[in-house]
């Protein structure tokens, strides 16, 4: 056999593999802790290194990934090579010794820079892989039937407070720590749900009657998660999906009949949904108003370095320096806005960069012919433009297991590629991004949380390990107040006062 050649023992198990994947990540807290995120690092990596398809995947969008990786690496330039940005003086004057490089903290610009590349790597992938008729509904119904049991497991927290290991979030409204990102990945499942039973109504109505229960399950459990963001982002795909469908058809009779479906799902959720009804009135105390003062604010931040960006991972230790309009006494930690995030950390054209990447991706999706999987593709489609607009309002791409959700949402929406030659080239390419992602995941895991550990030294008393840790931790990321004040805790129990003040009123004021 031609060494180029795919491995054929791995073309249609890599798809459901690489799904499997993405519901472990979901499941494991949303993949938000070091841990989870290295084990989906790793098991991304193997995936990979076993199964490299012999092909690159498509050239535009390659061009836009690697440009975006580019100058997402920005930060770990010189700073004077850039103006001074306004937050640079301030910190200064508060005693903190900022590196030469145009990032503030470019440890953390590494390990955010990291997992964009892996993601990056991971959609490359997905695009370059042998998709078929057979690979394309089997991993979508599969990601489907992982989505249902996400759903009935929310159901179950909802109902007798049971919280699965792993999951994270604090009101018992399912694995991510932030329920609306839960509410994200099963807006997702939902619209496949439906593009699944559209697949199946092709061989008989009975067939399509799983997929609906599914769809329905699903949509339970999104009014139990209390997630305006996953109810509007659910109906408005279908809408869209529905447009599309009667579009084809020419057909006014499928789009008044669909529509109708969704004013009668959404009249039940408001009459009948209790709470997630209640978060859609708008009175005094609604939170939509603060989130513009967020954006002002976010916006200021992105005015001051609008072409490189501050740097990877330094939005929520910059942000207090332009806080105006959203000041309270509650920090800040994203701009409630993955768009807006990007734009703060990497510039305005590396977000202009991301969307072309995006548009890319999905302008593989047309033609979207006659045999082709259409109804399934089309409803992956609508979930992936649905994902992307909602990414305007929230942070479900800078989560790794809603961001690997989306993008296998959007590769499967894709046409199948045109046969092409083997490359060897490619070949080699792909099973050395395998091997760096194991090493990343193996790094990651081993990565020690400096922090944790002084704090867990300082309560037991071992005062000087504490303060060596909780320098490791400054020295990682400097901006961050938490190290100061342990190590000022740790420096005062061991009775070095006067260096303890210096922490707790020079750098944490």
């Amino acid at each position: 056999m031609n060494e180029a050649q795919p491995h054929p023992t791995f073309k249609v198990p890599a798809q459901v593999l690489a799904v499997l994947v993405i519901v472990a990540a979901i499941f494991m807290g949303g993949a938000t802790g070091r841990m989870p995120q290295a084990i989906v690092l790793a098991a991304m990596g193997v995936l990979i290194l076993l199964a490299p398809p012999a092909a690159w995947p498509d050239r535009k969008w390659s061009l836009a990934a690697l440009a975006l990786l580019a100058l997402a690496a920005a930060g770990a330039l010189p700073a004077a090579w850039f103006h001074s940005a306004a937050w640079r003086g301030a910190v200064q004057e508060a005693g903190i010794a900022l590196p030469a490089t145009l990032s503030p903290q470019p440890r953390l610009t590494l390990e955010a820079w990291l997992l964009l590349a892996a993601g990056i790597s991971w959609m490359g992938w997905l695009m370059a892989s042998p998709w078929d008729g057979t690979s394309r509904r089997l991993a979508a119904r599969i990601f489907v039937c992982g989505l249902a049991v996400l759903a009935v497991c929310v159901l179950v927290q909802w109902w007798t407070g049971w919280r699965p290991p792993g999951w994270l979030s604090a009101e018992s409204h399912g694995p991510f720590p932030n329920r609306n990102h839960t509410a994200h990945v099963l807006a997702l499942g939902g619209v496949l749900a439906v593009g699944c039973a559209a697949d199946a109504l092709r061989h008989g109505k009975v067939r399509m009657l799983p997929w609906l229960l599914a769809a329905g399950v699903i949509l339970a459990a999104l009014a139990t998660v209390y997630s305006r963001g996953g109810i509007v982002m659910l109906l408005c795909a279908l809408g869209l999906w529905n447009v599309s469908v009667a579009w084809k058809r020419r057909s006014w009779k499928i789009l008044l009949l669909w529509l109708s479906a969704l004013c009668v799902v959404a009249s039940v959720l408001l009459v009948f949904g209790g709470p997630i009804a209640g978060r859609f009135a708008v009175d005094a105390n609604f939170t939509g108003d603060f989130r513009l003062r967020i954006w002002s604010d976010a916006r200021a931040l992105a005015a001051d370095s609008p072409w490189c960006g501050a740097g990877l991972g330094n939005f929520s230790a910059l942000f207090p320096f332009h806080r105006t309009a959203s000041v309270i006494q509650s920090s800040v930690i994203h701009p409630e806005s993955d768009w807006l995030w990007l734009v703060t950390e990497a510039g305005w054209p590396a977000a202009a960069l991301a969307l072309a990447a995006i548009v890319c991706a999905l302008a593989g999706a047309f033609p979207n012919e006659r045999k082709t999987q259409r109804r399934l593709r089309t409803a992956a489609l609508a979930a992936s433009v649905a994902a992307v607009v909602h990414a305007f309002v929230d942070v479900p791409g800078h989560r790794l297991g809603s961001a690997l959700a989306a993008i296998f949402v959007m590769v499967l929406a894709r046409r199948d590629a045109a046969p092409s030659a083997a490359s060897r080239a490619a070949l080699t390419m792909w099973r050395v991004s395998g091997l760096a992602l194991i090493a990343l995941g193996a790094w990651w895991a081993n990565v020690p949380d400096d922090e944790v550990r002084a704090e867990a030294l300082s309560r037991d008393g071992k005062f000087s390990a504490a303060v060596v840790r909780a320098d490791r931790a400054i020295a990682r990321a400097p901006l961050d107040w938490r190290p100061y004040f342990t190590r000022a805790v740790a420096l005062a129990c061991d009775r070095n006062v006067i260096e303890a003040v210096g922490d707790c009123w020079s750098r944490t004021t």
